[in-house]
């Protein structure tokens, strides 16, 4: 045998982040369903080009956030579970001294 470690390519699909036109794909998705339901619902002019400009800065926006961070929002959800003060003590019936 030889002593060489023997390299594997890894897939890419592995590795990257699963985006969507740039953006998170759950949150492009929802804000596409979002805007062309304004447009279609309204069904003139004005509501179209609602949807389209809400769907522009959305977009825009979800790429700026998407190059910051892939995964910005979930950071987020979990940010936002977490207490501001945690007490200093392991659990609420632990025996006191």
């Amino acid at each position: 045998m030889s002593d060489e470690l023997q390299s594997l390519p890894i897939s890419k699909a592995l590795t990257e982040p699963n985006l969507f036109s740039g953006g998170e794909r759950k949150l492009v998705l929802s804000m596409l369903l979002l805007s062309v339901g304004i447009a279609v619902t309204g069904m003139n002019a004005p509501a179209a080009i609602a949807g389209i400009v809400i769907y522009s800065i959305s977009i825009f926006s979800l790429r700026k956030m998407a190059k910051a961070d892939p995964q910005m929002s979930t950071v987020y959800l979990r940010f936002i579970k977490y207490k501001l003060h945690y007490a200093p003590r392991s659990t609420p019936y632990r025996r006191n001294p």
